[in-house]
């Protein structure tokens, strides 16, 4: 009670500052740090074990998106108002293409919605984006497509063969962010001792000395700069994934 009372207005309102923002953030990343989902583009979709299937959920591109994957491992896409499929995959060695380079790791595959074809060939799993066609011609392809389009390829194989699901929330910043408010608080409470501790390897009368100015304005940058980059730390871990 005594070091708070010898405090000035602007540390306490900086100690205020960073007790609320951890606190804040901690409650934020243990309820986000719960989610887990696949990354769609630099969006998040949750995943969520409904009667339907498996569901990712979230939003893209300001919209609404949901993929269901039903027990069969078919792929429904609902963006917005619209909505695509149901997608069917059908595995099939005879697809792979003999000619491409990349024959041995490919999987045949052919992705049908409906009664229509959308593709037939080699697919070499969900961390590689480019399928290769039957007849041996790439097919470039990525995991996300604009809104309310319907999906690619791509996307409908990976959803049915089921992605890695990532965590919600990147705890390195988390940490980090944890330290440096750590670090902020050490260097408001003990400001002074710190000094004199410094001191005490370069002058002989360390209890002595006063500090300049320059001294306490230096002070008063370093302690704002590390109350701004805990707070940026702890914004980053909401909005990584791991």
């Amino acid at each position: 009670m005594e070091k708070w009372k010898s405090l000035g207005l602007p540390q306490k309102v900086l100690l205020v500052i960073l007790a609320l923002s951890t606190l804040v953030f901690s409650v934020l990343y243990a309820l986000i740090g719960r989610q887990t989902g696949i990354q769609y583009g630099d969006d998040f979709l949750r995943f969520s074990q409904t009667e339907d299937g498996k569901a990712y959920s979230g939003r893209a591109k300001g919209q609404d998106l949901v993929f269901t994957v039903a027990p069969d491992q078919s792929v429904t896409c609902r963006w917005g108002d619209v909505t695509h499929g149901p997608y069917t995959v059908i595995y099939d060695d005879t697809a792979v293409p003999r000619d491409s380079q990349l024959t041995g790791v490919l999987t045949g595959v052919e992705v049908w919605e409906g009664n229509t074809r959308l593709f037939r060939g080699g697919w070499a799993g969900e961390r590689f984006s480019v399928l290769v066609a039957e007849d041996g011609g790439p097919v470039y392809d990525s995991f996300h497509a604009s809104a309310g389009a319907a999906p690619s390829v791509g996307i409908i194989l990976r959803l049915s063969a089921g992605p890695a699901l990532v965590s919600r929330g990147a705890v390195e910043f988390y940490l980090v962010g944890l330290f440096v408010a750590a670090a902020a608080v050490v260097s408001v409470l003990f400001t002074d001792a710190l000094f004199r501790w410094d001191l005490r390897f370069r002058i002989r009368d360390p209890e002595g000395a006063e500090p300049s100015e320059w001294e306490l304005l230096g002070r008063s940058f370093g302690q704002i700069a590390l109350t701004v980059l805990a707070i940026v730390c702890y914004s980053l871990s909401l909005s990584g994934l791991s």
